[in-house]
């Protein structure tokens, strides 16, 4: 079962992509929906809440978020994911769009960062004419715009691209607030724990999100229909879709299927996550799969023309997120692959 914390109606595309991702992947799954009065963070308190008192799911898929120092609630957030745990509910949440960016800063998103929650970071996925995988790299991405000028059609900026421009990218990082919760212990690198957003050192490791990582890039996405309101009638429309609002509920579905394939709630998924690392069970992701630096695709874009899109780049300097073999803080310990079939009776 699902609940979801949503918006109000201007938000339908979000919703819709929750649901037909979760019931594609997650068939015999009972899909609940919970909406929040608004998006303001006690509005979302409360929904939350409302799931837990009543225990209205096993696992929930939230696809908002705030950067951590925004985020005043964040101890009436940790009681209800501790209260929700208590009772064998699972919180996945999207770990953003904006790679380690915020409106404040270089910083982890929260809930994301929580340590009572189970972060999804995005990846970019490539799959064969007949549906077989092929690679999977990062998620982030520059857009690169094919202009007209008297010289002919060239690249706006030389390839790959300018990073400023047009970013979209997976969120990840370095929490400053959470220390390394006992199930990363071992897994995730000291060097990378301790190596807090401001380039300072942190003496204690902390807790590094994602913890796993789906398909996130709107090119590799997926396609949804939905009814929009347009001049004053519903017409039915599809679209393709991504970022981490995907992958989100992407990991929760494939959780759901796990459920039913150990034959009963599974809970707080982290634990579980930690201790396949480096099994079949997950994927580890790392960028240039292909051997090149950064591998692009040109993106027929409607109304703003023709793009090239640059994978691998998740960021710049201080913000760089980078997959790399192990555990990073980019894609977490990888995507699932035979991770269902690992609970298997």
């Amino acid at each position: 079962e699902f609940s979801r914390v949503l918006f109000r109606s201007k938000w339908h595309g979000e919703q819709t992509l929750d649901v037909e991702s979760l019931h594609g992947l997650a068939t015999a799954a009972r899909i609940r929906y919970v909406a929040a009065r608004s998006c303001r963070q006690q509005d979302l308190m409360n929904a939350l809440a409302f799931i837990v008192n009543r225990h209205l799911a096993s696992i929930v898929s939230d696809s908002w978020g705030w950067g951590a120092s925004d985020f005043l609630l964040q101890p009436v957030a940790n009681s209800i994911f501790r209260l929700g745990i208590a009772e064998g509910i699972g919180f996945f949440f999207s770990a953003g769009d904006s790679g380690y960016y915020t409106q404040s800063g270089i910083q982890a998103e929260f809930p994301t960062s929580s340590p009572w929650v189970t972060s999804v970071g995005g990846t970019s996925l490539a799959i064969g004419g007949r549906g077989q995988y092929r690679w999977e790299s990062s998620w982030g991405t520059v857009l690169d715009i094919l202009v007209r000028t008297r010289k002919g059609r060239h690249w706006q900026y030389a390839p790959p691209g300018r990073f400023s421009a047009l970013f979209q990218g997976g969120g990840g990082g370095v929490s400053t607030v959470y220390p390394q919760p006992f199930y990363q212990r071992g897994t995730v690198p000291l060097s990378l724990a301790t190596k807090l957003p401001k380039g300072t050192r942190s003496r204690a490791p902390m807790r590094v999100v994602p913890d796993v990582s789906a398909d996130a890039n709107p090119s590799t996405g997926l396609v949804i229909g939905l009814s929009i309101l347009r001049h004053g009638k519903y017409r039915f429309a599809d679209t393709l879709v991504g970022g981490t609002s995907l992958a989100c509920p992407t990991m929760a579905a494939i959780e759901a299927d796990a459920q039913q394939a150990a034959g009963g709630p599974l809970g707080f998924a982290d634990p579980a996550i930690y201790a396949r690392y480096r099994t079949p069970a997950f994927r580890d992701v790392t960028d240039h799969p292909l051997g090149m630096a950064h591998p692009s695709v040109v993106v027929s874009a409607g109304s703003q023309g023709t793009l090239l899109e640059a994978l691998n780049i998740d960021g710049e300097g201080r913000g760089a997120l980078r997959a790399v073999r192990g555990y990073d803080d980019a894609t977490g310990v990888g995507s699932p692959d035979r991770y269902i079939e690992s609970f298997m009776r």
